[in-house]
């Protein structure tokens, strides 16, 4: 077998991990763009010059809010909380009132953090609201994106592993995330923030980025309780050795958890309801969160989820099978709080999701998939050494990436992308 030394020393340096960070996002935005000619005939602003806006405080959506192709979903609401923020909402919703007549005009489904941060882009700049949000994705994706490849991650998880993990990771169905309007991207940075203090044992920093990833989806709060457990777990596997040694790590145990308080503390203040996200995305989503429903979910549900166009049901399975086989090797030789935490975001911030998607055909689990950060340096060491169901991997996970994921991302609402997805014509044949 033939060795290159030197490919190690480049691979690790800063100019070529930089350049490799942003050739990654620029390939991104390229499929984003080659879909959206190809597949649906429009470029990706299809209304240069025409910045969403609300014409009317009280409307749904602000007008122009999908011009750009990464911009669909829930982007209109995070463009309209940017814009109005909670202005057209009342002054109270305290816990048992019906929500549904307010959603068309105060966004209380989705966390506020992602728009703050747009409107602080806003504000600085002078861009509109849909490229400051983009900016916050972008800017959150290269670093993620440069960090995973720096020495810590490499430290923990050996270089093979750790570059093969970057590559399955962007070539996962919904890994186009990193260049969307989509919260995914700096809960991701504050997420990998978290592990690289810990790395440091640089405690209070590191609760400090968990607790920012906490306030950005419901999700990453597996993020904050697996950090807070991993400070539980140091006290007795590296012993402090001062009062503030102890100190420090108790205190960063709640800390962990400051922007999902955050976020509850000030929907208590301004609408007497702490829980008033939770109660808002039942009532949007008619659903409540099950733990039967998760753990045995109805049959109606898992079939539909494999095969709704998205094939969540089948992916997660895929998914599943190969960490069982990886995990083990990806975590050997780990420092066992590193162990924890890893452990503990995927699998708290997984069943987060399971918990609130069970009931809806698990709905977005290949977009929550990404949060977990274990599962693709699993699947990076059960198929390190096996190249050939490696590159069959990759191939049809750039598949489902390009020919369905995006597909239906960019078709947006509406039964446009069940045509040009071809979803339409294989339901009728059915």
């Amino acid at each position: 077998m033939v060795r290159f030394p030197g490919i190690g020393r480049v691979v690790q340096s800063i100019p070529f991990r930089l350049v490799v960070a942003a050739l990654v996002l620029a390939a991104h935005l390229g499929a984003f763009s080659y879909m959206a000619t190809s597949r649906y005939d429009m470029p990706f602003n299809s209304a240069p010059g025409q910045a969403p806006a609300l014409e009317d405080p009280t409307q749904h959506r602000p007008t122009n809010w999908d011009r750009l192709v990464v911009a669909r979903w829930d982007a209109a609401h995070y463009m309209a909380v940017s814009l109005r923020g909670y202005s057209q909402c009342p002054k109270a919703l305290p816990a048992g009132t019906d929500l549904r007549p307010y959603f068309t005009r105060c966004d209380i489904t989705f966390y506020p953090t992602y728009s703050l941060l747009g409107r602080g882009v806003m504000w600085a700049t002078g861009l509109p609201v849909d490229y400051s949000l983009l900016a916050v994705s972008l800017f959150c994706s290269f670093w993620f994106l440069f960090l995973w490849t720096g020495k810590s991650v490499v430290d923990v998880f050996g270089l093979r592993v750790t570059w093969i993990a970057f590559l399955l990771f962007n070539a996962f169905s919904t890994g186009y995330t990193l260049v969307s309007i989509l919260t995914e991207p700096p809960a991701l940075l504050f997420t990998l923030c978290a592990f690289l203090a810990l790395h440091r044992r640089w405690w209070l920093l590191g609760a400090l980025f968990a607790g920012a990833a906490t306030a950005l989806r419901i999700n990453a709060a597996g993020t904050g309780l697996a950090f807070a457990l991993t400070l539980l777990v140091s006290l007795f596997v590296v012993r402090p050795t001062s009062i503030w040694g102890w100190l420090s790590r108790i205190i960063a145990m709640p800390l962990s958890g400051w922007g999902v308080m955050a976020v509850m503390g000030y929907h208590w203040w301004r609408f007497g309801d702490p829980f008033l996200y939770s109660n808002a995305h039942s009532q949007a989503y008619a659903h409540s969160p099950d733990p039967l429903a998760a753990l045995w979910p109805k049959l109606e549900w898992v079939l539909r989820g494999i095969d709704h166009p998205l094939h969540e049901v089948v992916v997660l399975l895929l998914v599943t099978i190969v960490f069982l086989f990886g995990h083990r090797r990806a975590m050997r030789g780990v420092f066992v709080p590193e162990q924890v935490f890893f452990y503990g975001q995927a699998g708290l911030g997984m069943a987060i999701s399971l918990l609130g998607s069970s009931g809806i055909a698990f709905a977005g689990m290949n977009r929550y998939t990404i949060m977990a950060l274990l599962i693709f340096f699993a699947l990076a060491a059960a198929l390190q050494r096996r190249p050939v169901i490696l590159a069959v991997w990759l191939a049809a996970s750039l598949f489902h990436y390009f020919q369905v994921d995006m597909c239906d991302f960019v078709g947006g609402l509406g039964p446009n992308r069940l045509v040009k997805c071809h979803v339409q014509q294989w339901m009728r044949a059915w």
